[in-house]
């Protein structure tokens, strides 16, 4: 069901959207609420009105980034901290040499191709399950004095921009607040995308 209203309250619009009208769903089935007419109208109606949940309307997206671009990556979870570099590859003669990922803190040199993959292509499209509710006491979402962990990554030719990981969710264990230093929001966001990034050391540690 669906209502529209102008901004003095007075309606616009009151129809009921029903299932699609052909297999390809190019059109829905409509009814507007006070006539019994069933009309055929373009477009997959329920894709745009049926959302389910207020959640699905809201803007959730934390960043997007191209993969490609990103040129360093520094993460703090608890004493441990990593940073990983795309640096030239020193056994590449040409002029200008590729790039490879290497660990640079520790120093333990390349790394493997598909976790890097992992922990870049997270930030391709980052998205939050949802924004926090507004809590009385602000350390309650753990941001200043002990964090899950702090990511920062360094674009080319753009700033470095941080990310934190703060304290779990109290009612839903597998959810992290998580905010972006230098904005307001705070989001939440599932308990994988800190899992994500907390690796050890050795976890990204390509033997040769």
């Amino acid at each position: 069901e669906v209502k529209m209203l102008s901004a003095d309250g007075k309606d616009q619009a009151h129809f009921f959207v029903g299932k699609n009208g052909s297999v390809d769903f190019m059109t829905t089935y409509i009814r507007k609420a006070d006539s019994d007419a069933v009309l055929l109208t373009n477009g997959y109606l329920k894709m745009v009105y049926g959302k389910g949940n207020a959640s699905a309307w809201k803007d959730l997206m934390i960043c997007e980034m191209e993969p490609e671009s990103i040129e360093k990556i520094t993460m703090k979870h608890g004493q441990e901290e990593i940073t990983l570099e795309q640096v030239p590859d020193d056994n590449d003669q040409a002029v200008e040499p590729k790039k490879v990922w290497k660990m640079t803190q520790p120093d333990r040199g390349l790394i493997q191709g598909s976790m890097i993959q992992r922990v870049t292509g997270m930030f391709r499209r980052l998205r939050a399950a949802d924004f926090a509710e507004q809590l009385d006491d602000q350390a309650g979402y753990g941001f200043e004095n002990s964090p899950s962990a702090t990511v920062t990554v360094k674009v080319a030719e753009e700033e470095e921009r941080v990310f934190i990981f703060g304290a779990q969710v109290d009612e839903k264990a597998n959810q992290y607040y998580l905010k972006e230093l230098g904005k307001d929001a705070v989001y939440i966001v599932p308990k994988y995308r800190l899992e994500s990034i907390t690796k050890t050391p050795d976890e990204f540690f390509e033997e040769k």
